[in-house]
C-alpha cells in the first residue's frame, strides 16, 4: 500500500513539471511574438498623434493670426474713423495698430507651450507681417507670420509652416445711380482668393464724396446687400450730400477684420461718351498782325444723367473742321491729370497770321470706357481792327443798415453785341456827390462801381469817360449812352 503510494506521488511530480515545461514554452513563444511585432510597429501609433498636434497647432496658429490682423485692422479703423477717412487708411500711417496684433500672437505662444508641455514642445513663432491699404479700389488686410515647432516626445525636429491671412475688398462697376440711390457690385475674398459669403449689411459703411472733398456717410439703415456667389455682392444705399460718385467702403468680416476700399464709381456698361459742358477762349475777336495766342479753356463732363461716370482720359480741338475721333491736338487737364469723370482742360491756340475771318473751333473728349464723345464749338474771329463801346449804363440805390448808397453798372460788348472781358472803364460821378471810379469788366462785360453814400435828395450822374483794353480801340460813336441818372 506505502509503495503505491509514493509511486503515485512521483507521478503527480512528474506530471506537474511537464505542465510547467509546456507553460514555459508558451509564455516565450508569446512574449517572443509580441517583441517581434514589436519591433516592427513602435512608429505606427507616434505617427497618428504627430499629425494630430502638428495640425492642430497650425490650424490654431492660423487662428489666431486672423485674430491677431482683426486686432490689428479694428484699431486702424478707429484712428482713421476720427478722420472721416481721409488719414489713416494705410498701416505705415499709424504701425501703433500693429501693437494689438503682437499682444495677440504672444498671449497665445505662451498658452501653447503651457497646454502642451507635455509634449517636450518646442514652438517658434516670427515677427508677423501686418499690411493694411484701404486706398484705392482694391484694398487689403494681411497678415503673414512663420512657424517652426520641435516635438520632443516623438522625436522630430524642424517642423515648418508659413501662415497668410488676407481679406481683400474691390469695389467693381457702377450699377445705378440718381439723387436718390445709389447700387453698386463689389467682391470681398479671403487669401487664394477664397469668396467671402454671408456678409451683414450691419457691417458695412458706405462714404460718398461730397463739397471740398468731404466724404458723407450714407443712412446706414438704407444699406441693402445681395449675394450673387463667388464673394461678388451688390450694394444699394441712399444717395446723400454726393457731388461725384468717389466712394469709400469700410467694411468687417465675419472673423472681425476690416478692410476698406476707395474708387470712382463707372459704370460697367458704359457705352455713352462724355459731354462738353463749358468751352470759351480767352478773346473771341483777334486783330490781324503780330504774335497771338489765345487760351482754350473747356469742362468735359461724363457725369450727366445717362452718363458712365468713367474717368475722362482725353481731350482734343479741332479748327473748322473736325477730324477722326483721336487725331486731333490734345488738351491737357488743368489739374495736372487724368483721374475724374469731370475735367476741366485747356490748350493754347498760336494764331499768329491768320487771315481775317470766322473760324469754329471744336471740342470733344473721351472716357475711360474709350468712348469719345460729341463736337461742342465757340467761334472765333479774326478782324482788321477790336471795337468796343458802351453798351448801358444803369445807376440805382442800394440800401445797407437802413443807409441809402448809389452805385452804377457798365456794359462793355464789341462790334457784334458780344460781351467784352478784362476793359478798364474809367468814369466819374456829378450832381450830390462828385469823383472819380474805375474797374475792369467781367466775363458778361459788366462791371459795378463802388457804392457811395447818398444822403441828400437830388439826381446822382455817373459818366464814362474812356474805355481802355489792349489791342482794342474804344468806339465812341458806337456807346449807346455814356451816362446815367437817378433821382430820389
Amino acid at each position: 500500500m506505502n509503495m503505491a503510494r509514493r509511486r503515485l506521488r512521483t507521478d503527480r511530480k512528474g506530471q506537474f513539471l511537464v505542465l510547467t515545461s509546456v507553460g514555459i514554452v508558451i509564455v516565450m513563444v508569446t512574449l517572443s511574438y509580441i517583441l517581434a511585432y514589436t519591433a516592427v510597429s513602435p512608429l505606427h501609433f507616434p505617427k497618428i498623434n504627430f499629425r494630430e498636434a502638428t495640425t492642430q497647432l497650425s490650424i490654431n496658429f492660423h487662428q489666431t493670426l486672423a485674430i491677431a490682423l482683426a486686432d490689428v485692422s479694428k484699431e486702424l479703423d478707429l484712428k482713421a474713423s476720427v478722420s472721416q477717412y481721409l488719414k489713416y487708411t494705410k498701416l505705415d500711417e499709424y504701425p501703433q495698430a500693429k501693437d494689438k496684433g503682437y499682444e495677440s500672437l504672444t498671449e497665445w505662444h505662451k498658452i501653447t507651450l503651457l497646454r502642451q508641455s507635455g509634449l517636450g514642445l518646442n514652438l517658434t513663432v516670427s515677427k508677423p507681417n501686418f499690411q493694411c491699404n484701404w486706398g484705392s479700389s482694391q484694398g487689403y488686410s494681411r497678415a503673414e507670420a512663420n512657424m517652426t515647432l520641435d516635438i520632443l516626445s516623438y522625436g522630430f525636429y524642424g517642423w515648418k509652416s508659413k501662415v497668410a491671412v488676407e481679406l481683400s475688398l474691390t469695389i467693381l462697376s457702377l450699377k445705378d445711380i440718381d439723387k436718390n440711390v445709389t447700387s453698386f457690385s463689389f467682391s470681398l475674398k479671403r487669401e487664394e482668393g477664397v469668396p467671402v459669403s454671408g456678409l451683414a449689411a450691419s457691417s458695412v459703411k458706405v462714404f460718398f464724396q461730397g463739397k471740398r472733398n468731404m466724404f458723407n456717410a450714407t443712412d446706414p439703415a438704407s444699406i441693402k446687400l445681395a449675394y450673387f456667389g463667388a464673394g461678388n455682392y451688390l450694394l444699394t444705399c441712399a444717395t446723400r450730400n454726393m457731388t461725384y460718385p468717389i466712394v469709400k467702403m469700410i467694411l468687417q468680416d465675419p472673423n472681425g477684420i476690416v478692410v476698406g476700399a476707395y474708387s470712382v464709381l463707372m459704370k460697367g456698361d458704359d457705352k455713352a461718351g462724355p459731354k462738353v459742358t463749358t468751352i470759351k477762349v480767352s478773346k473771341t475777336h483777334i486783330p490781324p498782325g503780330g504774335t497771338k495766342v489765345i487760351t482754350l479753356n473747356a469742362t468735359i463732363d461724363d457725369t450727366y444723367p445717362g452718363g458712365g461716370w468713367s474717368n475722362i482720359i482725353a481731350a482734343e480741338y479741332f479748327i473748322d473742321d473736325p477730324g477722326a475721333n483721336g487725331t486731333g491736338t490734345p488738351m491737357v487737364p488743368v489739374d495736372g491729370a487724368f483721374d475724374s469723370p469731370k475735367e476741366d482742360v485747356w490748350a493754347q491756340i498760336d494764331v499768329t497770321g491768320w487771315a481775317l475771318g470766322n473760324y469754329i473751333i471744336y471740342v470733344h473728349g473721351k472716357d475711360a470706357k474709350g468712348n469719345w464723345g460729341n463736337f461742342t464749338s465757340i467761334s472765333l474771329k479774326v478782324v482788321e481792327t477790336l471795337k468796343m463801346h458802351v453798351a448801358r449804363i444803369d445807376v440805382y440805390w442800394e440800401w445797407s443798415g437802413g443807409r441809402r448808397y448809389v452805385r452804377a453798372a457798365v456794359t462793355i460788348v464789341d462790334s457784334d453785341g458780344n460781351p467784352v472781358e478784362g476793359a478798364t472803364v474809367y468814369g466819374h460821378w456829378s450832381g450830390k456827390i462828385t469823383g472819380n471810379d474805375s474797374g475792369k469788366t467781367d466775363k458778361n462785360g459788366r462791371w459795378i462801381s463802388a457804392r457811395q453814400r447818398a444822403s441828400y435828395s437830388g439826381t446822382y450822374t455817373f459818366t464814362v469817360d474812356n474805355v481802355v483794353l489792349t489791342d482794342w480801340i474804344y468806339d465812341y460813336g458806337a456807346n449807346v449812352e455814356t451816362s446815367d441818372s437817378i433821382t430820389g
